[in-house]
């Protein structure tokens, strides 16, 4: 434990030092009543342990200084007395000791009397932990009050901490509240759009712009690099797996487990960077449906390469000049 030792006279100090350095404890010793109160407001104590009678601050006007400082560490008040009337003791307890000693102190009581200190103050930081625990509600985040009423967060904050709040939004909260919603509002959109035409090679290319809007304002305000993480992203998908897969598709039309997992996840980078017509495209029912007519598998995937040949370039915009241009998708393959 750390211990502030008080005591005018220096052999009496000797011996407590070499009582506290055998048991182990971290103790500092000061000569009057003036250094122990300086030392205290400096340092965290464990255990002050203060003579009565000093010149100045005695100890037990060190020791009402101390319990009036809510501020602070509760530390245990050891006063050590050559006197012993039921006065001395009445005066002992108002003023906010917790334990003394009669002078000259015996090291086994002294050493007894620290073991005690250590369990006491052991449970009382237990307490304390105990008591920063606040009952909150799951959903509502309302504090439950030792009334058993509840009270909102902010209220209570205010009113029992004295804490002031200034309201925000975190990013999870942003994106999940805020940017999720628009992107799922601007994909409907892009999907009812689609079935308003004929057919798949009708769809307009390219990012939307709305979509790139909320997703760069996110990445200024909230998650900065998110852009430059989406662009590679994608762009590693799009000119390493995309291209051999679509081959495969459109030589054998066969979406398999494998290849739906593999179009399931580029569809999803897709969205997630506000390409929306060409997630629709590789959407991988609108495949299996194709996968039979070799005609049909051809027009579709020379659409997805073309879409796939607009949106390559904005999305290297995206990250410029931080990242290098990103290549388009080699062409197929002459058979």
């Amino acid at each position: 434990m750390k211990i502030l030792v008080a005591d005018d006279q220096a052999d009496h100090r000797a011996l407590l030092a070499g009582v506290l350095e055998r048991l182990g404890h971290e103790a500092t010793f000061v000569d009057d009543g003036e250094a122990a109160w300086r030392a205290y407001l400096e340092g965290a104590w464990s255990v002050v342990i203060t003579d009565w009678r000093m010149a100045g601050i005695d100890g037990l006007e060190l020791a009402r200084r101390i319990r009036a400082r809510r501020d602070r560490q509760y530390p245990w008040l050891v006063l050590i007395t050559a006197h012993q009337s039921e006065e001395d003791f009445a005066a002992i307890v108002e003023a906010g000791v917790d334990d003394f000693l009669p002078k000259p102190v015996n090291t086994t009581v002294l050493r007894a009397r620290l073991r005690v200190a250590e369990r006491v103050i052991s449970m009382m930081s237990q307490v304390r932990e105990l008591e920063a625990l606040l009952p909150i509600c799951i959903y509502c985040k309302s504090i439950r009050n030792r009334d058993s009423t509840w009270e909102r967060l902010e209220s209570y904050l205010q009113e029992h901490i004295r804490v002031g709040l200034s309201h925000g939004l975190c990013p999870d909260c942003y994106y999940d509240r805020e940017l999720a919603p628009d992107l799922d509002r601007l994909r409907g959109e892009a999907a009812g759009h689609a079935h308003g035409h004929d057919g798949p090679a009708d769809l307009p290319g390219g990012l939307h712009p709305l979509a790139v809007e909320h997703l760069r304002r996110f990445d200024q305000a909230e998650a900065p690099g998110l852009l430059d993480d989406l662009a590679v992203g994608f762009a590693e998908v799009a000119t390493r797996e995309v291209p051999a897969l679509l081959e495969d598709y459109a030589d054998t039309g066969y979406v398999g487990p494998a290849e739906r997992r593999r179009f399931g996840r580029f569809r999803q980078r897709c969205q997630d960077i506000g390409a929306f017509q060409l997630a629709l495209l590789v959407d991988p029912a609108g495949l299996l449906a194709a996968a039979r007519e070799a005609e049909e598998r051809q027009r579709l995937v020379a659409t997805i390469r073309e879409a796939l040949e607009r949106v390559l370039p904005e999305v290297a915009a995206l990250s410029a000049p931080a990242q290098p241009a990103l290549a388009a998708p080699p062409a197929r393959s002459a058979r």
